[in-house]
Formats: structure tokens, sequence, C-alpha cells
């Protein structure tokens, strides 16, 4: 009796591969979710550094107590453009006396409203 060597792969194996593939690619998914919400909380929190930024240097050069977001943003402005990042809207407003902005409208899961405290 003569036995012939096993060359190549079985459907049944490459089956098992496919699905292992699958089921790693899966359990991935969430972990690249996370990764692309915190990226955009933190572009969204920058966003609104640069706009207390502009609105403090504002404040110092003006003595005004409040500042627009249309005055500080856009052509020959101390920001050229603010783009939204993930849907949020940007204080139309900012006062000198108050510590904090916030963006509100955010789509990102659980962070609808990003704040930064000078």
């Amino acid at each position: 009796m003569k036995f012939r060597s096993a060359k190549g792969v079985t459907l049944v194996e490459a089956l098992i591969v496919i699905l292992i593939i699958v089921v790693l690619g899966l359990m991935a998914i969430p972990a690249f979710n996370r990764i692309n919400a915190t990226q955009q909380e933190k572009k969204v929190v920058n966003n609104l550094r640069l706009l207390n930024d502009a609105a403090q240097r504002y404040f110092v050069r003006t003595g005004e107590s409040t500042v627009t977001f249309n005055e500080l943003v856009g052509p020959g402005k101390e920001i050229g453009e603010i783009t939204p990042v993930a849907g949020e809207s940007y204080p139309r407003v900012i006062n000198r006396d108050e510590p904090e902005i916030r963006a509100t409208g955010s789509t990102i899961p659980g962070k609808e409203t990003i704040a930064y405290t000078n």
C-alpha cells in the first residue's frame, strides 16, 4: 500500500484560516475607531486652543472683553480658517472672563461637547 504525500491545502483548512483572519479583523475595527475618535478630539481641542489664543491676543491688543468668531477667523485675520473635524460648531462669542471655551455638536461618540480650558 502506497501513501501519497499531501500536497496543498484542503477546503476545510482554507476556510478555517479565512475564518481566523476575519475574526481578527473584526476585533481590530473597534480599536481603529477608538484611535480615530481620539485623533479627532485632539484636532478639535487644538482648534479650540488656537481660537482661545487668538482671542487672548485680541483682548490684550484692544482692551475689549468680548470678541466674535468672525472677528478672529477668516482671510487676513488672526486665524485664516478653522475647519470642523467632526461636525462641531465653535463659539460665536468668546468672553475674556470665561476660562473655558467649548465646541458643540461633535459626532465623536460620547464627546458631543468638547472643552478647552485656558
